[in-house]
């Protein structure tokens, strides 16, 4: 059967929609008082007639379907998969979502942004706890990879789940190319770097190398991928280690 509803948080839960092929067609989250939605918490997914992606719709606003930034799928022709079901390029929006919660009555400013009533929830008169911004991705700082610089504070004091007071977080390429090899593994996906053995088991996953600005955190740097054979039953298993954890909420 499909899942229709899982409780997260005390207050929120996640909603899930499928299509005819019990495929997840879109997934966001709902205050359960209320049942108004959080913004930047919507997720629609569109499909070719085997399944594979053509659209990413996500974010959005406190309206079910408004404000959705889009993800484009594409193969060698058209939108969705080429002829070997391969995407040959994602074009992906350059604005992320940055949500938290906040203390009663504090002020939130995001990257000298001061968060107004409308940017809060649950409720439109600017008394719930829960905040969202959207951000354009104009980087201070690009290197091979690009990197926004993210600051949350709340009542003039810097709010962050790291040490340092900006977050720098890894945006993927707007218009990627992917490519794979003779096997069908891909090796660049827009931000990562892929290697394979002769068995085709994924070896290792790697993005351009940088300098960290002083006074910022990199979130989400990097991922090791190791593979791990148990001698007893001969199975391989798949171990992603994040180094530093990915973090856009607060």
């Amino acid at each position: 059967s499909d899942r229709l509803v899982t409780r997260g948080e005390t207050d929120l839960i996640w909603n899930y929609g499928y299509d005819g092929k019990s495929q997840v067609a879109s997934a966001h989250k709902k205050f359960t008082a209320g049942g108004e939605v959080a913004a930047g918490t919507q997720s629609v997914y569109n499909y070719d007639d085997i399944g594979n992606r053509t659209t990413l719709l996500e974010g959005g606003t406190s309206t079910l379907g408004g404000g959705l930034r889009t993800t484009i799928y594409k193969g060698d022709v058209a939108n969705g998969a080429s002829a070997l079901n391969q995407y040959v390029r994602i074009e992906r929006p350059q604005s992320f979502d940055v949500t938290g919660r906040r203390a009663a009555n504090a002020t939130i400013i995001v990257n000298d942004v001061t968060l107004t009533n409308g940017d809060y929830q649950p409720g439109s008169g600017g008394s719930g706890l829960y905040f969202r911004k959207e951000i354009a991705n104009t980087p201070s700082y690009v290197a091979p990879d690009n990197f926004e610089p993210v600051e949350v504070k709340q009542n003039g004091v810097t709010l962050t789940p790291d040490p340092d007071p900006v977050q720098y977080l890894g945006m993927p390429d707007p218009g990627a190319t992917l490519t794979y090899d003779l096997d069908g593994n891909i090796l660049y996906d827009g931000r990562w770097t892929y290697t394979w053995d002769g068995g085709n088991r994924l070896l290792s996953m790697s993005a351009p190398s940088w300098t960290q600005p002083a006074g910022g955190f990199l979130a989400g740097r990097a991922l090791k991928a190791q593979n791990r054979t148990d001698k007893a039953e001969k199975h391989v298993a798949l171990c992603l280690k994040p180094c530093e954890p990915c973090r856009n909420h607060f």
